[in-house]
C-alpha cells in the first residue's frame, strides 16, 4: 500500500501544481484585462479632452473673428482726407495734419482696436481696479518723464505735456 499511497501523494502534488499554475495564469490574465481597461479609459479621456480643446479653440476663434469684425473699418465708415483736415503751421510754410493719429486709415484701425480692447477690459474691472490702473499709468508716465528729463538733449522733452503728446501719436 505504500506504493499506492506514494503514487496518490504524487498525483495529488501534481494536481496541486496544475491548479496553482492555472490560478496564477488566471490572475495574470485578470490583471492584464484590468490594466488594458484603465489604458482604454485614459485614452478615451484624453480623446475627450482633445475634442473639448478643439471645440474651445473653435469657439475662441469665432470670438476673435467677431471681435475683429467689430474692429475692422467698414467701407462706408471711410472718409476722404480733404484739404480742410490739413492746416498751415504758424511757424513755417509746411503743412501739418490737425490730428495725425486719426487721419490715416491705419491710425483709425489701431485706435478702434485699442478702444475695443480697453472697453472689453474695463468691462471686467471694478471701479477700484480702474482707479488703480489709472494711478499706475500716471506714475509710469511720471517715471518716464523723469528719465527723459535727465537727458533733455537726447529726447528734447521739456514738460509732461510733451510726453503725453508723444503718447497720443501711438493712441495710448
Amino acid at each position: 500500500m505504500s506504493k499506492i499511497s506514494e503514487m496518490h501523494a504524487e498525483v495529488e502534488d501534481d494536481c496541486m501544481y496544475y491548479i496553482t499554475a492555472s490560478l496564477v495564469t488566471l490572475l495574470a490574465v485578470l490583471i492584464v484585462v484590468r490594466f488594458s481597461q484603465r489604458i482604454m479609459k485614459s485614452q478615451k479621456t484624453e480623446e475627450q479632452e482633445i475634442v473639448h480643446e478643439q471645440a474651445d479653440k473653435k469657439s475662441e476663434d469665432k470670438e476673435v473673428d467677431s471681435d475683429i469684425d467689430d474692429v475692422l473699418i467698414k467701407p462706408e465708415e471711410i472718409e476722404e482726407i480733404s484739404e480742410s483736415s490739413v492746416v498751415a503751421d504758424d511757424n513755417s510754410d509746411e503743412m501739418k495734419e490737425t490730428d495725425f493719429r486719426c487721419e490715416s486709415l491705419q491710425g483709425k484701425l489701431k485706435q478702434a482696436r485699442q478702444r475695443k480692447m480697453k472697453e472689453k477690459l474695463e468691462g471686467h474691472m471694478t471701479e477700484g481696479q480702474i482707479d488703480a490702473e489709472s494711478e499706475a499709468k500716471k506714475s509710469q508716465l511720471e517715471a518716464i518723464f523723469q528719465l527723459m528729463e535727465q537727458s533733455k538733449d537726447t529726447f528734447g522733452i521739456d514738460n509732461m505735456n510733451d510726453v503725453q503728446d508723444q503718447l497720443k501719436l501711438y493712441a495710448l
